[in-house]
C-alpha cells in the first residue's frame, strides 16, 4: 500500500468516526486541529458524571488527531504507566490494519486532562515529526523522541 492510499484510508476513518458521533470531536482552533478522544479525560466533567467515573481515573486517554491534512494515533499515559519508562515523547510506525504514526506520551502526572492532551500535541507538532531529521529514526519499534514533556 503506498502512502498516500494509507493517507487517504485514514482521513476515511477518521471521517467516519467523526460522522458517526459529532459530539465526540474536540477542536484545537488556534492550530486548526481536531481529535477524537476514545477515553473520557479527567476534566471532561459531564461525560464523567455520565459514565460514573472519578477524575483521577482518567489515567491514559487514545486520540485519532487530524493534522496536517493526516491522522496520526495519539496514547497519552498518567504516571502509573511508566513502570521502568523515563517519562517524554516516543514514536513509532505502525503497519497493522492501516499503516500510520503512532505517537505516545508517557507523563509524570497522576490523571490525564483535556489540556495535557493539547499540551502533548503541541510538543509532537514543534517536532515536526514528518521532517528527515526525525523520521528516518522511526521504525516499528516505540523510539523514545524528546525527553520534554
Amino acid at each position: 500500500m503506498t502512502e498516500e492510499t494509507a493517507r487517504k484510508l485514514r482521513l476515511q476513518d477518521f471521517d467516519e468516526r467523526r460522522q458517526s458521533d459529532p459530539s465526540a470531536i474536540y477542536y484545537v482552533r488556534e492550530h486548526g486541529w481536531e481529535y477524537l478522544a476514545v477515553h473520557p479525560m479527567s476534566d471532561d466533567v459531564e461525560l464523567l458524571a455520565r459514565l460514573r467515573i472519578k477524575p483521577d481515573e482518567c489515567v491514559a486517554v487514545d486520540c485519532y488527531w487530524l493534522v496536517d491534512d493526516d491522522v496520526v494515533f495519539l496514547q497519552v499515559y498518567s504516571k502509573q504507566f511508566l513502570d521502568n519508562r523515563q517519562p517524554g515523547l516516543y514514536a513509532q510506525l505502525r503497519y497493522k490494519n492501516i499503516p500510520g504514526l503512532n505517537l505516545s506520551a508517557y507523563l509524570n502526572e497522576p490523571m490525564i486532562s483535556r489540556t495535557k492532551v493539547e499540551e502533548v500535541m503541541l510538543r509532537f507538532y514543534r517536532l515536526n515529526l514528518h521532517s528527515e531529521r526525525v523520521s528516518h529514526r522511526l521504525s516499528e519499534k516505540l523510539t523514545l523522541i524528546s525527553t520534554e514533556v
